[in-house]
């Protein structure tokens, strides 16, 4: 039994899928037939027309038939707008039956549609739903995303939904292809226990807004679909208080489904038996000295946080470029003053204004002022402005000595690598350096035509200074890496491993340390088996004493090797006793 039951409802799925395969292809062929009469209608009747869709036979064996959606009638008189209504409509099937003769030919104004919805008959909006559109202006396709979501939400929540009301736009007659589609639901929440009624509205809006987005992608359209999502309680609530939002809503909603409830409140609301309350009443008329307050609040709030800190950031941004850490707001005047005012760099006023906006902030904060002028909100703002403008020409000023310095630096920091490279190779300087490197490392091979060229750009702008801090900061990166790779190489010439200058020393209890005496200066690390060890520099003076003892770290001593030549160092006793004095009398060197 289990298995015929089975067999009859995959026949009966077959069955109506091979009945909406059928019914697309028959769409299809009639909408390949009605382009002359959308043609005639786009010429004669373009501003009055929302769209043409071929729809679904309404019975079993009967053809597609062609709905032509026309905007209302623009008449106060109802038997003039109902005259004009059937002329129009009766015109429109003339030219069907002219141009498409064996396709019946429909045509309905948005408000017959609507006074449908009003009455609870939805069968229209069904055949819209699988209608196939020939012509659309947005409406049909908007309106089919709503009625998809629609459908999706009563398919799960059909007990929980109150209505379903179409709004804003469409529902006014100014949609575009382009308008968002905004739509209401109202949820019952009254026989609600196992949660609360914020828990079920969130949990239930959250569903409800994922499902707007399936909406869309099914009817084929990019437009939003808004949906506001209300509970049964708090709408009844905002019927009682007034509320414009809901009033809105019931004045100018199109229910595309109600359970009984919304049309109810649209008539009584039209009748005028919705009335607000006098607590609703005496709620608005508090909301203007409300709303005043509220003003005043954020005018205080305005005035004592904008312009200070749109002028602390910056100032603050100006030390940072001269090297300092930012500083406390209270103390940035005074190292203005100090950094950029004694220099000349910046005028003593502007420095006033910045002042007059910690003042102002401050005054705000300990309640000296309670109301707040607008006209002194406005002067501080424009003054803090024209302050931003000469903080401008500031940071050009301050950047350009930055580059100029950071140019030298640069400079200098890659001739001592130069030179540095020279020497490992047991080769001079000559007077032009630039011309040294090439012919003792690019002619060789030992350095790229790459290096060759960022020196020489280093060496223009320590000239020109016709450069920026972040080309700068890029160039010292790439000299950076190309030096390291030359050392590299030099050393894989040379034979040489950075390993090969190490002097390993046992000490103590069981400690091994790690020395390297590199000409004029000597690296210590104290105990290699901690990775917190103490890591020292020393000076080697001609006796061979280590001097002038520093910390340092694991970095300067491989820039150290990368640049050490190999020349001798000599290991004598005043440097055994150095030894002895830093690790301990015990000390002894081990070789190999």
């Amino acid at each position: 039994m289990e298995e015929e039951s089975q067999k009859k409802l995959e026949d009966e799925l077959k069955k109506r899928k091979e009945l909406a395969d059928k019914i697309q292809k028959d769409l299809e062929k009639v909408s390949k037939k009605a382009k002359p009469f959308k043609d005639e209608i786009l010429k004669k009747y373009a501003k009055e027309l929302i769209g043409i869709t071929v729809i679904p036979p309404q019975e079993n064996g009967k053809d597609p038939e062609i709905l032509v959606l026309l905007e209302e009638i623009d008449e106060e008189d109802f038997e003039k707008k109902i005259k004009k209504s059937q002329e129009l409509g009766e015109k429109i099937e003339k030219i069907g039956s002219q141009k498409i003769p064996k396709v019946k030919v429909n045509s309905t104004f948005i408000d017959q549609l609507w006074d449908a919805c009003y009455k609870g008959r939805y069968e229209i909006l069904k055949l819209i739903t699988l209608s196939l559109p020939i012509h659309d202006t947005g409406w049909i396709g908007a309106l089919k995303a709503a009625e998809i979501h629609k459908v999706q939400l009563l398919q799960k929540f059909e007990n929980y939904i109150v209505c379903y009301v179409l709004a804003g736009s469409m529902v006014r007659g100014e949609a575009t292809p382009d308008s968002d589609i905004d739509t209401y639901v109202v949820i019952d929440d009254t026989d609600v226990s196992r949660m609360t009624r914020r828990e079920i509205k969130d949990k239930l809006r959250a569903i409800i807004l994922g499902k707007a987005r399936e909406a869309c992608i099914q009817a084929g359209i990019n437009n939003k679909l808004n949906v506001q999502v209300y509970i049964l309680t708090d709408m009844w609530d905002s019927i009682k208080e007034a509320h414009p939002v809901i009033f809105t809503f019931l004045r100018d909603g199109i229910p595309l489904y109600d359970r009984g409830m919304f049309m109810p409140w649209k008539l009584l609301l039209k009748m005028g038996r919705i009335t607000p309350t006098p607590e609703a009443i005496d709620k608005y008329m508090n909301m203007g000295t409300s709303i005043l307050d509220n003003v005043k609040n954020k005018m205080k709030e305005i005035a004592s946080e904008d312009p200070f800190w749109s002028t602390i950031y910056p100032s603050q941004g100006a030390l940072m470029l001269k090297g300092l850490p930012p500083p406390d707001p209270k103390q940035t005047p005074k190292l203005l003053r100090e950094e950029f005012v004694k220099s000349k760099l910046l005028e003593e006023k502007w420095v006033k204004v910045l002042e007059k906006n910690i003042q102002l902030r401050k005054d705000i904060e300990y309640g000296k002022i309670e109301d707040v002028d607008p006209n002194v909100v406005l002067k501080r703002i424009d003054e803090s402005r024209e302050y931003l403008k000469r903080l401008e020409k500031l940071f050009e000023t301050l950047e350009k000595t930055q580059v100029k310095e950071e140019a030298k630096a640069l400079y200098r920091d890659a001739k001592e690598d130069v030179l540095a490279a020279l020497s490992m190779m047991d080769e001079q300087a000559g007077k032009d350096i630039i011309a040294s490197f090439k012919k003792v490392f690019v002619d060789r091979s030992l350095a790229g035509t790459r290096y060759l060229e960022i020196l020489k750009k280093i060496q223009e702008l320590s000239k020109t200074y016709k450069t920026s801090r972040k080309e700068l900061s890029s160039l010292r990166c790439e000299e950076a890496r190309l030096s390291e790779d030359l050392f590299e190489r030099i050393r894989i010439e040379k034979g040489k491993k950075l390993d090969k200058y190490r002097i390993s020393c046992n000490y103590g209890d069981k400690k091994t340390a790690a020395i390297w005496l590199l000409t004029k200066h000597a690296y210590i690390i104290k105990d290699v088996s901690k990775a917190d060890t103490s890591i020292w520099k020393f000076t080697i003076d001609k006796k061979g004493e280590l001097r002038n003892k520093k910390k340092a770290t694991l970095k300067e001593i491989e820039n150290a090797l990368n640049k050490f030549a190999g020349t001798p160092t000599k290991l004598t006793k005043h440097t055994i006793k150095s030894l002895k004095d830093i690790l301990g009398k015990d000390m002894k060197l081990v070789v190999g």
